[in-house]
C-alpha cells in the first residue's frame, strides 16, 4: 500500500504530548512563574508575622496601629 503525501510518517509524533498542551505551555508557565514570585514576595511577610504573633493580632490591628499613627 501507498502512503498518502500528506500523513505525517514521523515516530516522535506519538510522544503523549497533544497540540492543546503546546499550545497551553506559556500559560503554565507564566502561572507557575507569577505563583512562585507570589510566594517568594509574601514569604518574609509569613515569617514576620508569624514572630510577632504575640504583639499584633492579625493584619487588622497593624493596619489599626500605623493608621493611628
Amino acid at each position: 500500500m501507498r502512503e498518502k503525501q500528506g500523513e505525517c510518517t514521523c515516530e516522535n509524533r506519538n510522544l503523549g504530548v497533544s497540540d492543546l498542551d503546546l499550545l497551553l505551555f506559556p500559560f503554565y508557565f507564566i502561572l507557575f512563574i507569577s505563583s512562585s514570585f507570589f510566594y517568594f514576595l509574601l514569604l518574609p511577610w509569613d515569617l514576620d508575622r508569624n514572630r510577632s504573633r504575640n504583639r499584633s493580632k492579625g493584619i487588622a490591628s497593624r493596619l489599626r496601629g500605623i493608621s493611628i499613627g
